[in-house]
Parts: C-alpha cells; structure tokens; sequence
C-alpha cells in the first residue's frame, strides 16, 4: 500500500516537471516574439520616416524609433537576466 502512496506522489511531481518544463518554454518563445515585435516596429517606423515629407512628421517617426529601440533594449537586458537566472 505504501509504494502506492510513493508511486502517485512521484507521477503527481513528474507532472509538475513537465508543466513547468513546459511553461518554461512557452516563456522563452515570448519573450523572444517580444523583442522581435519591437525590433519589427523600430524598422517600420524607419521606413515610414523616408516616406514622411513633413519635419514634424520626420520628429514624430524618429522619437518613435527610439522609442521602439529603448523597449528591445529594456526587453533583451531584463528577460535575459530572468531567464538565465533559472
């Protein structure tokens, strides 16, 4: 009876493994698709600022592309930290 009790208890951990194994994953996935998001923002931003014709309109897009390279910058140096640390 108590290798019963021994085995659930042990399939019941080896559960948990896998889910956070998995969860652990899922994690690393967005926080990569994060900063490529930003990344893919920076660049979109780059190009609207060849079309803008506008000074204002060539302020704005530049302040957004900073914006965009802080937040993957931010991103990359904080999740990296997080996930190597586990």
């Amino acid at each position: 009876m108590i290798h019963l009790v021994y085995r659930i208890n042990w399939l019941k951990a080896k559960a948990r493994y896998c889910r956070w194994q998995e969860e652990l994953a899922l994690v690393k996935h967005e926080i990569d698709w994060s900063i490529r998001w930003f990344n893919h923002q920076q660049l979109q931003w780059m190009e609207r600022a060849g079309v803008f014709e506008a000074e204002s309109q060539q302020a704005y897009a530049k302040r957004k592309i900073r914006v965009y390279e802080h937040f993957a910058e931010g991103a990359r140096e904080s999740f990296i930290e997080k996930v190597t640390a586990v």
